[in-house]
């Protein structure tokens, strides 16, 4: 179930956008950074000191900030001149989507002046600024700042306040030491998408080590703030051009202190996987990763990362390391929930020495539920609305007939159903349905990721509006046995009507899947549907009463297959064969078949190699089996 291989298309809402094949992401989040190279060498100043502090009202600076002068930074702003359009550094708000007027929209910490980045709307019913400018590249550049002289050395931290959103821009902080070449050294690429970073109450404060990007000379030190699209292959398309913002204020350079060990990221997951709810017999190891790095002058000792379960339920640390001066690494810790019930787990980072700044390495609690049958990776209420429409890859328009997540299958287990969750803006007659189908490790192209469908649900068809607002379930027909050790997804697919389908939470593990019904493109997405993994038992009783012990042998096959099952009253029976696109290629018809234990004969010599669907249906019971020819 490792190193999951994602053959489809990234779609973006909104957007038409095409992108290429893209690879799981990469777990090692680890930062690298170059060897530290010497610097000049002049008179110490106190360790942690803000030697440079601009608010773009005024810049203050030198021992004890007691020099100040004018703020001077210099906008680029590819000849826009509307100020909804560009880099902006007043106390006017000029954007489209936080709510208030001037600096009360921004909570930094001197107020003031602040400097803002938009970009016009998309609607231009929102702001009079208009639709988005295309083509464009927006820099804000400040002066020569001479860090060897402020700090002392070229052992400096850059910080900043910001607040803003992501959407399919690019937001950069850059360096340069001669104001040719520039380096990126802070992006919010892993900024949840639409999602505010900052507050109402409180900015995004975002720390940067420069040290190593000014050692060539530390004297000429410029800071340069960039925006442009993510996509600069969409020139004409607007939706690649739309900015939620990116406000900026307090900008500073502090001197290092002695002892500062810094969270660089967190993240938990089972084998690359991530969920919010487990059942009991999918239960494995979760493991719990933090980039640590040490921001400061001094070397730091028995570095570790502890989890504390349930306010001291359980608890489990990671090894103890030894970080020197600008390295960085990853801890690892393990935890196996072994029973029923919620979750939270707390993460720290101890050490030795007393940290100097422990704020930088606070890492937010995990949180999940163990349960009897429900597996899920949506992260349950707020919902959102999910993004049906105004999707196309290479330019052609598509509309999303399904979407679902994959979940990793720890132990053999019989699926039932399908729980998932219509959204506002469904209509009566609204009809869905759900598919299971199986990761093919071995695919090649797009087309071939999932085999399938293994099974399916009947229709649900919406009859009143109250069942929008509930999560629903279907049951498949007949269960099916997940195999353990292979990858499945739940897929919800819509056959008719106005429907829409829920959203909750984000992902970055390419576990929310959407099929399309442009070619049977298959594509992952950021926001998570409400699609979960039923394994409760009740949702296959009355198949179970009717209709068991169904097994299909040899399997896999090569001329021929039988069917075995039992009936518990007489009846007729049909066996039906379907390859992984649906097309049926087999029927057996059996009438008025004994109680008790019977067979059915299956002719594979004429099937061509692959994976197949058994469905074995008895009255109102029908159970399914996967069947393998070669």
């Amino acid at each position: 179930m490792k190193n999951k291989l994602l053959l489809g298309v990234v779609l973006f809402a909104g957007t038409s956008i095409s992108l290429a094949q893209q690879q799981a992401k990469n777990l090692s989040k680890d930062i690298t950074t170059k060897p530290s190279k010497p610097t000049l060498v002049s008179e110490a100043k106190a360790l942690g000191e803000v030697v440079w502090h601009d608010n773009f009202n005024t810049v203050v600076y030198g021992p004890g900030l007691s020099s100040t002068g004018a703020s001077t930074w210099t906008m680029d702003n590819s000849g826009q001149t509307n100020p909804g359009f560009g880099w902006s550094t007043d106390a006017a708000y000029n954007g489209w989507w936080l709510t208030g007027a001037g600096a009360g929209v921004f909570a930094s910490t001197s107020g003031g002046n602040f400097a803002e980045l938009s970009n016009g709307t998309q609607t231009p019913t929102q702001s009079s600024a208009g639709n988005p400018a295309l083509g464009v590249t927006y820099t804000l550049t400040s002066g020569v700042i001479d860090v060897q002289t402020l700090a002392g050395s070229g052992n400096a931290i850059l910080s900043f306040e910001q607040d803003g959103a992501t959407f399919n821009d690019v937001h950069e902080v850059q360096i340069s030491t001669n104001g040719n070449t520039w380096t990126t050294i802070y992006d919010n690429g892993d900024k949840e998408g639409q999602t505010r970073f900052g507050s109402q109450s409180a900015a995004d404060y975002i720390e940067v080590d420069i040290t190593d990007y000014i050692a060539a000379s530390p004297t000429t030190v410029q800071i340069r703030f960039r925006w442009t699209t993510g996509f600069p292959n969409e020139g004409t398309n607007p939706w690649a051009w739309v900015t939620y913002g990116w406000l900026i204020d307090d900008v500073k350079i502090s001197t290092k202190p002695d002892y500062d060990l810094v969270s660089t990221y967190s993240f938990h997951h089972t084998e690359s996987y991530q969920y919010s709810q487990i059942p009991l017999t999918q239960v494995a190891p979760i493991v719990f990763r933090a980039g640590v790095k040490n921001q400061g002058s001094q070397s730091l000792t028995n570095v570790m990362l502890n989890l504390d379960v349930n306010s001291g339920a359980a608890t489990a640390q990671s090894a103890a390391i030894t970080l020197g001066a600008n390295q960085v690494d990853t801890l690892e810790a393990t935890y196996t929930p072994a029973a029923l019930g919620a979750y939270t787990v707390a993460q720290s980072l101890t050490m030795t020495e007393t940290d100097d700044k422990p704020g930088n390495n606070a890492i937010p609690n995990a949180q999940f539920t163990v349960t009897d049958f429900i597996y899920a990776v949506d992260k349950g209420a707020p919902f959102a609305q999910f993004p049906l429409t105004s999707l196309s890859v290479g330019g052609t328009p598509v509309i999303v007939q399904g979407i679902g997540n994959s979940f990793d299958i720890v132990a053999d287990q019989e699926i039932y159903g399908i729980d998932f969750r219509f959204y506002t803006g469904t209509a009566i007659n609204g009809e869905v349905y759900g598919q299971l189908y199986e990761y093919d490790t071995q695919a090649s192209s797009i087309d071939q990721v999932w085999l399938g469908p293994l099974a399916e649900t009947d229709m649900f068809t919406v009859t009143s509006l109250a069942q929008v607002n509930a999560i629903q379930t279907l049951p498949f027909i007949g269960g099916y046995t997940l195999e353990a050790g292979k990858t499945y997804l739940m897929l919800i697919q819509i056959s008719g009507g106005t429907v829409e389908l829920a959203t909750g939470g984000t992902t970055t593990t390419s576990q929310a899947w959407i099929r399309t019904n442009h070619s049977n493109v298959w594509g992952t997405f950021t926001q998570i549907p409400v699609v979960r993994a039923n394994f409760n038992l009740s949702l296959g009783v009355d198949n179970n009463e009717v209709l068991n012990g169904v097994s299909v042998f040899p399997n896999p096959a090569t001329d021929k297959a039988t069917v075995e099952f039992n009936l518990a009253n007489a009846s007729n029976v049909s066996v039906e064969v379907m390859d992984i696109t649906g097309k049926v290629v087999e029927t057996v018809s059996l009438s008025n078949v004994a109680a008790g234990a019977n067979t059915a004969d299956l002719n594979t010599a004429g099937y061509a190699s692959g994976m197949y669907s058994v469905v074995i249906k008895s009255n109102d019971a029908s159970v399914t089996r996967k069947l393998v020819v070669r």
